[in-house]
């Protein structure tokens, strides 16, 4: 009897070695084990202990070029200089007239990026900020732009991207689509028949040529003009403004009131964008007016 006695003592004392400590001792041993933990985070924190868990992000950091948009060649979109050209005024009032247009179409179009942009002739409402007409957000904005119908009207369905005043400098124009009047017909629709040369270029050197007339566009564009350059074989050109069939009269003759002042801007069609082109003819010398030519 004592024997079994004895074994079952053992038997109890050996469950409690297995069970572990009392209820009393845990606590201590848990507090030991918070204490250790402790230290260790403090030995982590003052980077005495390599370890392979991540640090916190940078979330300041790495917003930068994911929140701001960038441009393909890299620079941030806070540098864009092109927007969507939507109407032009001139004029004493030019900038009064464009403020409160810029505050009706913003209203039309919902967007707060509506605003006032100065040109050498006056004052052009424009909406959007790009680093390039290439931009896919440029072209997805030009062509709703385009597209936008009020009523049964489309107000801005000649509405262009241009550079800002003194942007740009560092695209090359003849990498442009939107500037080779060989595009206008794709980007304006069928209806779109003609544009009016304002000069034409010719250098020793065809690049040359082929770079001014490029730069003379993209300026116009600036200024707030629908402007376009063309590369033929010998001369390069430069036009502005899309024309169409129902723009002339049977004999011929201007009838868009925009088509008429456009050619009273450019009454001549200039030789390299500054010598007036003289023609003879029986005798009679005369200026080379700008001209209508069709669109390639």
């Amino acid at each position: 009897m004592m024997n079994n006695r004895t074994r079952d003592e053992r038997k109890v004392l050996a469950m409690h070695r297995f069970r572990g400590p009392s209820p009393l001792n845990r606590c201590s041993f848990f507090d030991w084990v918070i204490a250790v933990a402790l230290v260790l985070a403090l030995v982590h924190g003052s980077g005495g202990c390599a370890t392979d868990e991540p640090r916190q992000r940078d979330w300041g950091a790495e917003s930068k070029g994911v929140l701001t948009p960038r441009a393909p060649g890299g620079d941030p979109a806070g540098e864009a200089v092109w927007s969507i050209v939507l109407e032009g005024y001139s004029g004493a009032d030019a900038g009064p007239r464009a403020a409160a247009r810029a505050s009706e179409v913003a209203g039309w179009l919902g967007r707060s990026d509506v605003s006032v942009r100065e040109t050498p002739r006056g004052s052009a409402v424009v909406v959007g900020a790009y680093p390039s007409p290439r931009d896919p957000r440029a072209q997805e904005d030009l062509r709703r732009t385009r597209t936008w119908r009020r009523g049964n009207e489309s107000p801005f369905a000649t509405a262009f991207l241009a550079p800002a005043p003194g942007g740009g400098g560092a695209t090359d124009p003849g990498a442009i689509p939107e500037l080779n009047l060989a595009t206008a017909r794709q980007a304006f629709g069928p209806a779109a028949g003609y544009s009016l040369q304002v000069a034409v270029y010719e250098s020793a050197k065809r690049e040359d040529a082929k770079r001014a007339a490029e730069a003379a566009a993209a300026q116009l564009r600036r200024d707030g003009e629908l402007a376009f350059y063309f590369h033929g074989a010998a001369r390069s050109s430069v036009t502005v403004g899309i024309f169409g069939d129902r723009d002339f009269d049977a004999s011929l003759q201007p009838r868009n009131p925009a088509m008429i002042a456009l050619q009273q801007r450019y009454p001549l069609n200039l030789l390299n964008g500054q010598f007036p082109i003289v023609e003879r003819s029986d005798g009679v010398e005369r200026q080379q007016p700008s001209t209508l030519v069709r669109l390639p």
